[in-house]
C-alpha cells in the first residue's frame, strides 16, 4: 500500500465529522458511529491491490497503521472529554479551593519593666550617710559607682565592711544635719553636713566630732566623696586612755601616733572593751566629784544620777585621787574604783584615803545604769558608831542615825564639822595604820 493510500484510509475512518453535526451528539450515539467506521476500515483492510511487498515495506506498513490506530486513540479521549464538559472548550476552571480561616491568637502582654527612676542627687548623698549610720554596707555600695575615689578612712568599696564593724565597735552613729546640691552636672555636686555621737564623744562632749561630705554623683551613682571633718570626738583623749592603761595600743591602732585604727575583729574586740571603760571613767569621775550635769550628759536618762548626790559630794569636799576601771563583762559592764579624800579625812589624817567602788552598764552608747558604795573603811564606820550614840543634839533632831545621813546635807555638815571631828577624836579611836 502506498503512503497516499494509507492516508485517504485514515481520514476514511476519522470519527469527527468534517463538518459541524447538526446536534450535539451523545457519548452513545458517538461510540455506535465509532465501531462502524472502524468496520469500514477493516474491511477496506482486507482488500489487497497488489501482492504483499517485501519485509521493509510490510513493516513501514504495519507502523503507518499504528500510527493512525493512536490517532485514533487520541481523537476519541478528546471527544469525550469535550462532551462530558458540556461542548465547551478553553481551559478548565478549577474547582474552587477552600481556605481554612487563620485563627489569630489574642496578643500576649508582655510585661514592660520601666527604667528604675532617677535617683536625685541630693537623696543619694543622705541616703549614703543614712547607711553609714545603720553600718549597712551593702546599701552603702549600692549607691557608689564600682571604680568611686575615696578621701575617707574607708579607700574603696571593699573597705566598706570593715569600716562599718570598727565603727560599731563604739557605737558611732550618723546624724544628717543638712544636704544641698550646689552643681547640677554631671557630675552633680551635694555636700551633707552630719553631726555623730559615740562612746568616745559622749565621753569627750567638747570634742564631738562633726563635719561634711562632697559628693560627685553621675546618674545616681557617687563617683568620688571627701570627707571633711571638725573635731575629733574623743580620739586623741582615747588614744592617751589605751596606751597608758593597757597594752593593747599596737593592736588598735595602726602606727605609733595612734591616728589610724586597725580593722581587724581582734582591734574591734579591744575597741569595743576599752572604749565602754573610757566612758564608764569619764561618766564616774563625774558622778563622784558632784558633776551632776556632766554625769548625766553621758546617761541614758537623769534617773541614773541620783537627784542631791552633788550637794551631799560638795558638803563633805570630796577630791578624787585616782580611779580605775576594769570590765566586768567587756562592752558592757564596768567597775570603777576611786581613791578620794573629803574634809573628814584630811582632819583626821593627812596620809587617810578612801575608795568608792561603782559599776556601770554601757549600751547603745550610753551610761544606761551605775551605783555606787563606799568601800569597806574601817575608821569612818567607828565614826559613824560614834555618831550614833553620842553624837551632837542636832544629830538625832535631824534623824541622821542608821545612814540617813547619807541623803541629807545637814547631817554631812554635822559629820565634817571640825568641833564634831575633834571631840570623837579626844576619845582615842583606833586609828589603825594611821594611829601607828
Amino acid at each position: 500500500m502506498s503512503a497516499p493510500d494509507v492516508l485517504d484510509r485514515i481520514a476514511a475512518a476519522n470519527p469527527v465529522p468534517a463538518g459541524p453535526p447538526p446536534q450535539a451528539w451523545s457519548a452513545a450515539v458517538l461510540l455506535d458511529e465509532i465501531d462502524e467506521r472502524r468496520g469500514t476500515m477493516t474491511k477496506l483492510e482486507t482488500v489487497q491491490s497488489a501482492p504483499p511487498e517485501g519485509p521493509r515495506r510490510a513493516w513501514r506498513s504495519r507502523l503507518a497503521v499504528a500510527v493512525g490506530a493512536f490517532a485514533l486513540v487520541f481523537a476519541v479521549v478528546g471527544l469525550v472529554a469535550l462532551v462530558a464538559s458540556g461542548g465547551t472548550s478553553g481551559p478548565a476552571t478549577p474547582a474552587p479551593t477552600t481556605v481554612a480561616p487563620t485563627t489569630i491568637a489574642p496578643a500576649t502582654s508582655v510585661p514592660v519593666t520601666p527604667p528604675p527612676p532617677a535617683v536625685d542627687p541630693v537623696e543619694a548623698g543622705r541616703a549614703f550617710i543614712e547607711a553609714m549610720d545603720a553600718s549597712d554596707a551593702a546599701a552603702a555600695a549600692a549607691l557608689l559607682d564600682p571604680n568611686a575615689v575615696f578621701d575617707d578612712l574607708a579607700g574603696s568599696v571593699d573597705d566598706l565592711g570593715p569600716v562599718f564593724d570598727w565603727q560599731t565597735s563604739f557605737d558611732l552613729r550618723w546624724t544628717v544635719r543638712s544636704c544641698e546640691q550646689s552643681a547640677i552636672g554631671p557630675p552633680a555636686l551635694v555636700t551633707c553636713e552630719y553631726d555623730t555621737q559615740s562612746l568616745l564623744g559622749r565621753a569627750v562632749p567638747s570634742d564631738a566630732l562633726a563635719g561634711s561630705y562632697d559628693f560627685e554623683i553621675v546618674d545616681g551613682l557617687i563617683t568620688k566623696l571627701t570627707h571633711d571633718f571638725r573635731g575629733l570626738g574623743g580620739w586623741d583623749e582615747f588614744a592617751q586612755f589605751v596606751r597608758s592603761d593597757s597594752d593593747d595600743f599596737d593592736v588598735m591602732y595602726t602606727d605609733a601616733t595612734g591616728r589610724f585604727a586597725t580593722l581587724t575583729p581582734e582591734s574591734n574586740a579591744l575597741w569595743r572593751e576599752h572604749s565602754a571603760r573610757f566612758l564608764a571613767e569619764r561618766f564616774y569621775l563625774r558622778y563622784t566629784n558632784g558633776d551632776t550635769d556632766g554625769a548625766r550628759s553621758m546617761a541614758l536618762s537623769s534617773g541614773v544620777v541620783p537627784a542631791g548626790f552633788a550637794a551631799i559630794i560638795d558638803a563633805f569636799g570630796v577630791t578624787i585621787l585616782d580611779i580605775a576601771c576594769t570590765s566586768i563583762t567587756p562592752g558592757t559592764l564596768v567597775e570603777c574604783r576611786t581613791t578620794q579624800v573629803d574634809d573628814f579625812t584630811r582632819k583626821v589624817s593627812p596620809a587617810y584615803t578612801y575608795s568608792n567602788v561603782g559599776r556601770i552598764s554601757v549600751g547603745g552608747g550610753v551610761v544606761r545604769d551605775a551605783d555606787s558604795r563606799l568601800d569597806d573603811d574601817p575608821i569612818f564606820d567607828r565614826y559613824a558608831v560614834w555618831l550614833d550614840e553620842t553624837g551632837p543634839g542636832r544629830w538625832f533632831e535631824l534623824g541622821c542615825t542608821d545612814g540617813g545621813w547619807f541623803f541629807s546635807t545637814a547631817c554631812v555638815e554635822i559629820m565634817v564639822a571640825p568641833d564634831t571631828v575633834d571631840a570623837w577624836l579626844a576619845t582615842g579611836p583606833d586609828l589603825g595604820e594611821l594611829g601607828a
